[in-house]
């Protein structure tokens, strides 16, 4: 399974842990579905190995989400896999609507790089929990409002043995997030979110550096991150010698 999937399969269990989240994982051994209504995101579905999808496997995915009154939900299938392609493309219900490119590295020790002195990363705890929500919503340009549900939401990350959360402040400013999720020798450079304001000032660039370093002393023997295609997050990711591994195909119902 690709690390993003485990990593999404991952908070929202840790999520589900708050009754009043309504959350489903639906596991058909060769495909997976997602469902958090309240949080688009999450509403998608994806092979577990890049395998073809079927049109019976469809209908079933289509259903699942309509059942639960989701109306809109995504697959993400390679963008290799010409049979599944041609399936959602020929399908009436599915839209194509954007590009995801995995890229990765597998730097040596000597990679780590120095970063901006005035540039803070700090990890997150049940102290500045709180703070990280917001920072993490408006980095993200969500409409949501760091709610009791919500920070509960995100204190539940910190049991994660396998997930750090960090805040990024440059001199006294916060300035945005970063995550980093690690699954035995494999790291995910999973979230970096720059806030609006302070975008465009190298911020983005550093926290994946601060990242990669991180992975490589963790002793991690590869290092991946996904983002859209184009993108701004992709090119900085470009600059740092990743290379894009595969790419993805993003297909949207919408009732």
């Amino acid at each position: 399974m690709q690390l993003i999937f485990k990593y999404d399969i991952d908070r929202l269990q840790s999520y589900s842990t708050n009754y009043k989240n309504n959350i489903h994982i639906a596991d058909k051994s060769s495909f997976m579905m997602l469902s958090f209504p309240e949080v688009d995101y999450f509403n998608y579905a994806f092979t577990r190995t890049n395998q073809t999808l079927h049109e019976d496997q469809l209908n079933e995915i289509e259903s699942f989400y309509l059942d639960k009154q989701i109306l809109k939900h995504k697959i993400i299938v390679n963008s290799n896999c010409i049979e599944s392609n041609e399936l959602l493309k020929n399908h009436a219900g599915y839209q194509y609507v954007s590009a995801i490119a995995k890229t990765a590295i597998s730097p040596g020790p000597d990679y780590i790089t120095p970063l901006q002195d005035e540039l803070h990363f700090i990890k997150a705890d049940h102290r500045n929990i709180d703070k990280f929500a917001d920072l993490y919503l408006q980095g993200f340009e969500s409409e949501k409002k760091p709610d009791e549900r919500i920070v509960n939401n995100f204190k539940s990350l910190l049991n994660l043995k396998d997930l750090d959360l960090f805040l990024i402040r440059n001199e006294d400013k916060y300035v945005g997030v970063n995550v980093l999720y690690q699954s035995k020798t494999e790291t995910l450079l999973a979230g970096g979110a720059i806030l609006p304001e302070h975008r465009n000032k190298g911020f983005h660039q550093q926290g994946l550096k601060f990242r990669i370093n991180q992975a490589i002393k963790n002793n991690s023997k590869n290092i991946i991150a996904w983002a859209y295609n184009p993108s701004i997050s992709l090119k900085n990711m470009l600059k740092l010698n990743m290379k894009v591994q595969e790419t993805f195909n993003v297909y949207e119902y919408c009732r």
